[in-house]
C-alpha cells in the first residue's frame, strides 16, 4: 500500500510538467561518473570529496542516477566525532547547461551519513552500501532511534520509521508536480479554505517497482467533511489530512473513524474537472491531492518542512537566475546558495506494507505447562512473538469449560493455581486474558481469544468440583430435563456412541467402560443448550474484553462414531419431516454449520471488527488429488470447513497441517495446502505449519510456498515449540524480516 503521510524537509525547489517546454532540453548524462552537484546545501570541500568517494560505490544510491544533490542536512556533534545526516536526491538526467529538475522520472531519494574524526577527516557512505551499515552501527543513539537504525540496516535503500514504513525513493513512474498544477494554497475553497495541498501522480502501471492505483490513510482521524460528485469520486478530510479524487467508496461518510493504513479508495484516471476539486493529467496517469492544514505539520523523524515565503500557483518560466522557489530551475554550482533558503514541497510516500497473517498459537500448555501458571512466561512468549514479527497471537482462553480470564459464565481453570482439579474456580489474583491483550497491543500484535468449543472436561479427571461459582458446565448442562421430567442430572448433553447395549454417553474414564473418554469429554454439537451456552460464553468474552478476534478449536465431533445422543436424534427426526432424504451425517454437518453461522452473526453484532476464525482438520475431503491415506474433516468429524468459509461463517480458517506426518513430508503438506487455498475466495486461509520442524529451511519452504499460492498467511503451532527450538531469530531474520500488517 502506498500512502501520503507527511512531508520531508527539503531545500529543493522543483519544476512541474510545464517546465518541459524549457528550451534547455533534459538529456541523460552517462559519460561522467556519478558525482555530487552543488545548488542546495552548502558543504565543505572535504565533505564533498568524501561524499563523491561514497558515490563511487555503485551499490549505493540508484544505479540509474548520474548526479546527486543534498537537499537537507542534520548536524549531530558528539565528543570525539561530528556527524552529518544528509537527505540526498539522485537524478538520471540534467540539462545541457548543468541545471537539474526534481520533476524527473529517474529521481531517487535516500540518506547519506558522514562522520568527521578528531583529525578532521570525513568518511561518508550512501544508503545501500555496506559502509552505510557500518556507520549506522556507530552513530549516537540519540541521533537515530534504535528501531530506525535497525530498519535502515536491513533496507536496500529504504528509509523506514518505527511508526510507518516511509520509503525513499519514489519508484519509477511516479512524479511530483509543482506550481500551477502542484502546490495549492487555498486550493480547495469549497472544502478546506486555507489548507496547503500537494499533487501526486503516477503512470498507472501497477507492476513491480510502480505505485499501485490505490490510496491508504496517512494517519488516524475522523472524517469531518465529504464531497461527492455523481458517485464518480469523493473528496474528504480526515484529521490532519485532506484527500480528493478518490473513487467513491460507499463507506466514506462524515463521522467515520479512519485508521492509519486503512484503504481509502482507488485513484481516478483520465482528464477531469470536478466541483469537489481540480485535477488534470494525461490519460493513463492517476492523480491525488494531499492536503495539510499548515506546513508546520509536515515532518517525519524530525525532518520538518519550513519556508520563508508563501508558495502560490506560480506560472513557470525558464530563467537562468534563481529568484524564488518555482520561478526557475536550480543552477548546478550556483554561487547564490543563500537565496535557496525558501523551501518547496517534496512528498514522502510509503512503501506498501506487506499484508499477511503471521499467526502464532499460544496454548495453555505453551505458557502453563507446569501449573501454577506464571504471568512472566505468558509475557515472555508474547514479546518473543513480537520480536519475531508475528502479527496475530491466538491465546487459549477456554479449554475444557473453564476460564483463563475473569469469570464469566465458567469457573477459573484449575491449572492457573494447581495441577489438581480441586482448585477449579480459585482466583489466581490476575487476569491472563487481560494481561495478554495489554502485552500484545503494546507490541503492535493482534490478540485473538482461542476457545475450545466442544471439549467440556478432561479425560480421567473424574467429575469437576460442585462448589465453584459459577458452576462448571458439566453440571449446568447436566442438571436439565425438559418438563415434566424431574430436575435430576442427565448425561444427554454428551456425545453418545452406539454399543451392544444401544447408544451410551461418553464416560469421564479413559478405559474400562463401553464408551471411554476420547482425549476430552466431549459435548454434543447437536444439543441446542450446549450451543446456546457456548454462544453465551463467546459473547461474554467479546463484550468484556478488547479482543481483536475469536478463534475456535475443537469445532467438530470427536469422531465418525458420534453422536447418537437422544437429543440430537430427536432433532434429526423432526428435520426428516421437512427433508425426508436428509442423512444423519448431513444433519450433523448442517447443524454445526448453522451454529457457526449464528456465532459469527452475533459476534459481529457486538463488535463488527472482531475477526472470527477456526482451526480446522488438515484434510477437508479426500479427493483424487490427495493420493495418501488420511482422515477428513468432512466425513470423519462432520466439519464442513470450506462451506463455513464460503458461506460466511468464518473470516478465516487455519488448517492444522502439522504433526509428525506433515512436518516430515513437504509434498503431503503442499497437496493439502493447495486444496485449502482453493477455497479461500475473498476470505482468509492461514496455512498451519509445525514449529516442531527443527530445520528452519523446511519451515521457510512452507512459508514461501504459502505466499506463492496466494494464502493470506500462515499459522505456526505453537509458541512452545518455537521456544524450545529457538526459532524466534530465524523467523525475524528470514521469512518475517519485512514487517507485515494483518490482511
Amino acid at each position: 500500500m502506498w500512502a501520503a503521510i507527511t512531508v520531508a524537509a527539503c531545500l529543493v525547489a522543483g519544476a512541474n510538467a510545464a517546465s518541459a517546454n524549457a528550451s534547455a532540453p533534459v538529456q541523460s548524462v552517462t559519460a561522467p561518473p556519478a558525482r555530487l552537484i552543488a545548488g542546495t546545501v552548502e558543504l565543505s570541500p572535504e565533505m564533498t570529496a568524501a561524499l563523491n568517494r561514497a558515490l563511487a560505490d555503485r551499490n549505493a544510491g540508484s544505479p540509474h542516477a548520474t548526479r546527486y544533490a543534498i537537499t537537507d542536512m542534520r548536524a549531530v556533534d558528539r565528543g570525539d566525532a561530528a556527524w552529518r545526516i544528509l537527505s540526498i536526491v539522485g537524478l538520471a538526467g540534467v540539462t545541457d547547461g548543468g541545471r537539474w529538475n526534481i520533476e524527473d522520472h529517474g529521481v531517487w531519494f535516500g540518506l547519506a551519513l558522514a562522520r568527521q574524526n578528531t583529525n578532521g577527516a570525513w568518511a561518508a557512505a550512501v544508503q545501500g552500501s555496506a559502509a552505510f551499515n557500518d556507520l549506522l552501527n556507530h552513530i549516537p543513539p540519540d541521533a537515530l532511534s534504535l528501531s530506525l537504525r535497525q530498519r535502515l540496516a536491513r533496507s536496500t535503500g529504504a528509509l523506514t520509521t518505527p511508526a510507518t514504513p516511509v520509503r525513499f525513493p519514489w519508484q519509477p513512474g511516479t512524479r511530483m508536480l509543482y506550481g500551477e498544477l502542484g502546490v495549492h494554497p487555498n486550493g480547495f475553497p469549497t472544502v478546506a479554505s486555507g489548507w496547503q495541498a500537494v499533487d501526486f501522480l503516477s503512470d498507472g502501471d501497477t507492476g513491480a517497482g510502480h505505485a499501485p492505483n490505490s490510496v491508504y490513510a496517512a494517519a488516524p482521524g475522523v472524517v469531518d467533511y465529504v464531497c461527492r460528485d455523481d458517485g464518480r469520486q469523493v473528496s474528504f478530510r480526515a484529521g490532519g489530512f485532506f484527500y480528493t479524487h478518490l473513487v467513491d467508496h460507499a463507506d466514506i461518510y462524515v463521522g467515520r473513524a479512519i485508521a492509519q493504513g486503512e484503504t481509502l479508495g482507488a485513484l481516478k484516471t483520465g482528464t477531469f474537472v470536478f466541483e469537489c476539486g481540480y485535477a488534470w493529467q494525461e490519460p493513463g496517469w492517476f492523480h491525488l491531492h494531499w492536503g495539510f492544514p499548515s506546513a508546520t505539520q509536515m515532518n517525519v523523524e524530525g525532518w520538518t518542512l519550513s519556508y520563508t515565503r508563501a508558495i502560490s500557483n506560480w506560472v513557470w518560466r525558464k530563467e537562468d537566475a534563481l529568484r524564488w522557489p518555482g520561478e526557475g530551475w536550480l543552477q548546478a554550482g550556483s554561487a547564490s546558495v543563500a537565496q535557496l533558503s525558501p523551501r518547496a514541497f517534496l512528498p514522502v510516500v510509503t512503501k506498501p506494507p506487506l499484508r499477511e497473517a503471521r499467526v502464532l498459537w499460544i496454548s495453555r500448555f505453551d505458557w502453563c505447562g507446569a501449573p501454577p501458571c506464571e504471568r512472566s512466561r505468558l509475557e515472555y512468549l508474547i514479546h518473543k512473538a513480537a520480536d519475531a514479527r508475528f502479527n496475530i497471537v491466538l491465546f487459549q482462553t477456554r479449554a475444557t469449560g473453564d476460564a483463563y480470564y475473569t469469570p464469566g459464565l465458567e469457573p477459573w481453570s484449575y491449572r492457573l493455581t494447581s495441577n489438581t482439579t480441586h482448585t477449579l474456580g480459585t482466583d489466581p489474583g490476575w487476569d491472563p486474558l487481560a494481561v495478554a491483550i495489554e502485552t500484545a497491543h503494546a507490541r503492535g500484535l493482534q490478540l485473538h481469544a482461542y476457545v475450545n468449543l466442544y471439549s467440556n472436561w478432561e479425560c480421567g479427571k473424574w467429575f469437576p468440583p460442585t462448589t465453584t461459582l459459577p458452576l462448571h458446565p458439566f453440571w449446568t448442562l447436566g442438571y436439565y430435563q425438559p418438563p415434566p421430567a424431574p430436575y435430576t442430572y442427565s448425561s444427554t448433553w454428551r456425545v453418545y456412541s452406539d454399543t451392544a447395549n444401544g447408544p451410551l454417553p461418553m464416560s469421564v474414564l479413559s478405559s474400562g467402560v463401553p464408551v471411554p473418554c476420547s482425549e476430552y469429554l466431549w459435548a454434543s454439537p447437536g444439543v441446542a443448550r450446549v450451543n446456546e451456552h457456548n454462544l453465551a460464553v463467546i459473547k461474554d468474552i467479546v463484550t468484556r474484553y478488547e479482543v481483536d478476534g475469536i478463534h475456535f478449536d475443537r469445532a467438530r465431533y470427536p469422531g465418525r462414531q458420534y453422536s447418537s445422543d437422544p437429543e440430537s436424534r430427536a432433532a434429526y427426526s423432526a428435520a426428516l419431516t421437512l427433508s425426508p432424504t436428509l442423512s444423519y451425517a448431513d444433519w450433523q454437518r448442517d447443524t454445526l454449520t448453522r451454529w457457526m453461522m449464528r456465532i459469527y452473526t452475533e459476534v459481529k453484532a457486538i463488535k463488527p471488527q472482531v475477526n472470527v476464525s477456526a482451526a480446522v482438520w488438515f484434510t477437508y475431503r479426500k479427493t483424487p488429488t490427495i493420493p495418501f491415506p488420511t482422515t477428513e474433516g468432512f466425513a470423519d468429524y462432520y466439519q464442513d470447513s470450506h462451506r463455513w468459509l464460503n458461506e460466511g461463517a468464518l473470516d478465516g480458517m487455519a488448517p492444522m497441517i502439522y504433526g509428525s506426518t506433515f512436518n516430515s513430508d513437504f509434498e503431503k503438506w503442499r497437496i493439502l495446502a493447495d486444496d485449502h487455498v482453493s477455497a479461500q475466495g475473498s476470505r482468509q486461509v492461514w496455512l498451519g505449519i509445525g514449529a516442531a520442524i527443527t530445520s528452519t529451511a523446511e519451515i521457510n519452504n512452507r512459508i514461501a510456498y504459502a505466499r506463492s499460492i496466494g494464502a493470506k498467511g500462515v499459522a505456526i503451532w505453537s509458541a512452545g515449540a518455537m521456544d524450545s527450538n529457538q526459532h524466534w531469530d530465524a523467523f525475524a531474520e528470514g521469512p518475517f524480516h519485512q514487517p507485515a500488517l494483518p490482511p
